[in-house]
C-alpha cells in the first residue's frame, strides 16, 4: 500500500516526468539539487527514486531533507518512505526523526512537521520512539497527536509503555497528554473498549505478557486499507456524478 507521504512524492513528480534511469544515474541528477535551474530534472529523478530500492540510494535521498526546495524536501520524505530493505527503513527513519526538532522551530514547518511523522509512522521503527515524543509543551496539539500514533503504529511492547509514560507526562492536563496517549494506546492495541489513562496502565499491567504485538500491526494494516479503499469509492463516486453533471 502507498503511504500519505509516498502519494505526495508520485502526485508532486507526475508532472515532471521521467523514464527508467539507472540508480548511479538518479544519484548523479540528485546531486544536482543545489542549483535551481535543475530542480525539476531532481524532481524527476526522485520520481524514480520512489520505486527504485537501490541501497546506494538512501544517501543521496537523505541530504534532501535539508534542500532549500520545499518541493524536493517533501518529495524526498516520500521517496525515502518507500523504502522496503530493513537497513535503509533503518537509516530514512534516522534521519528523518533527526528532522523533527529544527521543525518544530517554527510553525510555517507544519506541514513538513506532519509529512516527516507520517512518514515516521508507515516506517514503524522502535529507535524513533524517542524522538517522536520528545515534543515542546507548546506544540500544536495536532502534530502532537500525529507523533502520538506514529509511536503507537509502532510493533513494539516498548511503545505502548512509553505512550503511558507520555500520558503522565503532563500532570495538570494543560497539553491534555492523556488524551492524547488514550487516543494512541487504543489504535495502538486495536482494543476497542473505553477508558482513561488509568485504565490503560491496569489494563497494560494484565496484558503485556500475553499481548500480540504482530496480530496488533497486522489489525492496524488492514484497518488502514479499509479506510483507503473507503475514501477510492468515495471520490471515484464524486468524479462519476461531476461527469453526469
Amino acid at each position: 500500500m502507498r503511504t500519505l507521504a509516498t502519494l505526495l512524492c508520485l502526485a508532486v513528480l507526475a508532472a515532471a516526468g521521467s523514464k527508467d534511469i539507472a540508480a548511479k544515474d538518479i544519484a548523479k541528477l540528485i546531486a544536482k539539487s543545489p542549483r535551481a535551474k535543475e530542480d525539476q530534472a531532481v524532481l524527476a529523478a526522485l520520481m524514480e527514486a520512489s520505486d527504485n530500492q537501490s541501497k546506494s540510494l538512501t544517501s543521496p535521498l537523505i541530504k534532501l531533507l535539508k534542500n532549500k526546495n520545499a518541493a524536493i524536501r517533501q518529495t524526498a520524505i516520500g521517496c525515502l518512505g518507500a523504502r522496503t530493505e530493513t537497513s535503509a527503513k533503518k537509516k530514512a527513519a534516522g534521519a528523518r526523526a533527526s528532522r523533527l526538532n529544527p521543525l518544530g522551530d517554527k510553525a510555517k514547518n507544519k506541514t513538513e512537521m506532519l509529512l516527516v511523522v507520517q512518514a515516521l509512522h508507515d516506517l514503524a521503527q522502535p529507535t524513533t520512539i524517542k524522538a517522536l515524543l520528545d515534543s515542546p509543551n507548546d506544540e500544536e496539539r495536532e502534530v502532537r497527536q500525529a507523533r502520538a500514533m506514529a509511536v503507537a503504529n509502532v510493533p513494539s511492547k516498548e511503545a505502548i509503555e512509553r505512550l503511558i509514560q507520555y500520558g503522565y507526562k503532563d500532570r495538570r492536563g494543560t497539553a491534555r497528554t492523556r488524551d492524547i496517549a488514550s487516543k494512541a494506546l487504543k489504535y495502538a492495541t486495536q482494543d476497542t473498549n473505553k477508558r482513561g489513562l488509568e485504565g490503560w496502565r491496569k489494563w497494560w499491567s494484565e496484558n503485556k505478557r500475553d499481548f500480540d504485538i504482530v496480530g496488533a500491526a497486522e489489525k492496524r494494516a488492514e484497518a488502514r486499507e479499509k479506510k483507503a479503499e473507503q475514501a477510492k469509492r468515495k471520490s471515484d463516486r464524486k468524479k462519476k456524478k461531476k461527469r453526469k453533471n
